[in-house]
């Protein structure tokens, strides 16, 4: 079947392998579109090009079409979530806070969403209350008593900075992306082994390093020359 037979979500499919696996950032947008232009009423499709969009850098465009993808389907909790993401990207953090409150309301069980939230409390500064969500997140995941004391203990003792430093100790241990263990890494100020994460984060291909232009988290990075050369080799600058 040619691809302009194929159905919106085929292109919107489309759109996403291009955009995070591999890097071609203008076939994926003309994929995107012709997946609206076929079913301009596919919430999905309004959605992954809303993820799109962020990737380049159109915030607001993305903020857009996530909007029209909830009217579309309004109970999808990844729509509610992502919209509360791209708000956190666009450092409108009170506004990312308050959209992802309202998903955990909406499903206290849908885990991803305790992440992003703590994440945005913390970029807001508001270190007590991401730190009452991140002991919830551990809740949620269903963490041991050691790993829940042991985040406690780094609380008391050097308050945010203390739980960053236990994220980046365990990191290792998990199986979470190497990208957000370059997120812990910068926020504590060790850039080389957050450099260090994002090349490997990039040589995987895991599909979180499309957002690092955009991502607050690794603010403390964008001064460095290697930041810029490697979003580069991504295809993401601007």
């Amino acid at each position: 079947m040619a691809p302009d037979e194929n159905p919106a979500d085929a292109h919107s499919a489309l759109c996403e392998n291009k955009m995070y696996y591999e890097y071609d950032f203008d076939a994926a947008e003309r994929s995107c579109k012709r997946a609206i232009e076929l079913d301009p009423n596919n919430s999905r499709a309004h959605e992954i090009y809303s993820r799109y969009l962020v990737t380049r850098g159109r915030i607001d465009e993305g903020i857009a079409e996530i909007k029209t993808a909830i009217d579309i389907e309004p109970t999808l909790r990844f729509n509610q979530r992502w919209y509360g993401d791209c708000l956190m990207f666009a450092r409108r953090y009170a506004e990312s806070v308050a959209q992802l409150k309202r998903v955990i309301a909406m499903d206290e069980n849908f885990a991803t969403t305790y992440f992003f939230l703590w994440q945005t409390l913390a970029m807001q500064g508001n270190y007590d209350e991401a730190f009452e969500w991140r002991m919830k997140s551990l809740a949620i995941g269903k963490a041991d008593e050691e790993t829940v004391q042991s985040y406690r203990a780094a609380y008391q003792t050097s308050g945010w900075q203390g739980v960053l430093r236990e994220e980046v100790k365990r990191f290792d241990a998990g199986k979470q992306y190497y990208y957000h263990g370059a997120a812990s890494n910068a926020q504590v100020g060790d850039k080389e082994k957050a450099f260090d994460y994002l090349e490997k984060s990039h040589q995987r291909r895991e599909l979180w390093i499309c957002y690092l232009q955009v991502d607050p988290r690794f603010d403390s990075l964008r001064d460095d020359p290697r930041f810029d050369e490697l979003v580069r080799r991504v295809g993401i600058s601007q």
